[in-house]
């Protein structure tokens, strides 16, 4: 095959070809704007991806606070069975907290002196 020459135009000069790299390089800085635009939407915003890792983090906190409770609400329900059916038990928390007594029995506090 032979080559093709290019041709210039009749009456093109080098004024257009100027004009035409001005305008080729203006049309990528204008879709680097835009290309920056749309990043700073995604990224920055108040939907974007910094949001989405910070809620993340939340839901995780949250999901472990919830194990916490759920633990602790199990150990208060093990607490309260044992309260509703062990009376020995019930009669020691309240000897212990709220220095009770059976009748005839008399209750003694001790006192240590500390400073000395």
């Amino acid at each position: 095959m032979a080559k093709r020459r290019s041709r210039k135009k009749p009456g093109s000069s080098k004024l257009q070809d100027n004009i035409n790299l001005v305008l080729t390089k203006g049309w990528w800085i204008i879709g680097g704007f835009a290309l920056l635009i749309v990043f700073k939407m995604f990224i920055f915003n108040e939907n974007g991806v910094f949001e989405l890792l910070r809620l993340r983090k939340e839901v995780e906190a949250t999901n472990a606070r919830i194990e916490e409770l759920e633990i602790q609400n199990a150990e208060l329900e093990m607490l309260q069975d044992r309260l509703l059916s062990d009376p020995e038990y019930l009669e020691k928390l309240a000897r212990e907290r709220f220095r009770m007594a059976k009748p005839g029995e008399k209750v003694f506090q001790v006192y240590f002196d500390t400073k000395k």
